[in-house]
């Protein structure tokens, strides 16, 4: 009979689990017995099957597993119990004797805590389609912009597979979508001037043969030719924020000994 195994198996014999169990309750109260005894911090599959020894001198790649059926099951448990016993006491009377069955079976460790993953690009790129798919079927997509649904991508590529999607709480999210929020007004400050780079062209003043005319020359061009970079660079006036300093002194508790010296 062949047993499914995992591919990668370790070994490891813990202490046995010593219980009672009478052959007529069944096998489904058997399997609820070996379950109600594991540590919290292992698994085993209901089906996982339970194995036996056929013989004292036996490898562990022998082992035999129980029949599934309850009448195979009685009859396995009827021979065993035969086999422990010296051939004189097979017939057995009303006051049955008790015998000891080693059963073994193979758990898993729980994983408590999955470790966090690498934030490989294909990863990233995954993670980055999951939101944007989320927040289209939300209708949130302009709550996020660029900045933060990248930093927001990146952050879920390195959580355990399966993690929801759900936003950031760390303090760099939340600066990241005020700068997506700056970048939105002052995009929408030059489109109001006409100065932004979706307006290919704009009208200049040029003297030619002593008169002044005006050209539309092509943004891209022009910088490109005088050298300059894409991107405009005189934006808009923002004001500082306020700062709000604290009303009272803070205790220097670091310090408290270096001053009572």
């Amino acid at each position: 009979m062949s047993l499914p195994m995992p591919q990668e198996l370790q070994n490891s014999v813990w202490s046995p689990i010593v219980f009672e169990f009478m052959p007529t309750d069944g096998l489904a109260v058997l399997y609820a017995r070996i379950g109600n005894q594991l540590a919290e911090d292992v698994t085993w599959d209901a089906d996982a099957p339970i194995l036996i020894k056929p013989s004292a001198n036996i490898s562990q790649v022998n082992y035999v597993a129980l029949p599934s059926s309850q009448d195979e099951f009685s009859n396995s448990i009827d021979r065993l119990w035969k086999q422990s016993r010296p051939p004189q006491t097979w017939v057995r009377n009303t006051s049955q004797a008790d015998f000891q069955l080693e059963l073994y079976i193979y758990v898993q460790r729980r994983i408590t805590n999955p470790g966090i993953r690498r934030a490989t690009e294909a990863r990233v790129e995954a993670s980055a389609a999951a939101i944007r798919e989320v927040l289209e079927r939300e209708g949130s997509s302009s709550t996020y912009g660029p900045a933060a649904q990248r930093y927001w991508a990146i952050s879920h590529a390195r959580q355990p597979e399966g993690t929801p999607i759900e936003p950031p709480t760390s303090a760099s999210f939340a600066q990241l979508q005020r700068i997506d929020a700056m970048h939105s007004d002052i995009s929408a400050t030059l489109d109001s001037n006409g100065s932004s780079p979706s307006h290919q062209f704009v009208r200049v003043a040029c003297r030619l043969n002593g008169g002044i005319i005006h050209l539309e020359l092509d943004v891209a061009e022009l910088r490109r030719a005088v050298g300059m970079p894409s991107y405009d660079l005189f934006p808009p006036f923002r004001p500082d924020l306020e700062a709000i300093g604290p009303t009272e002194n803070v205790s220097d508790t670091d310090h408290a000994e270096q001053a009572g010296e």
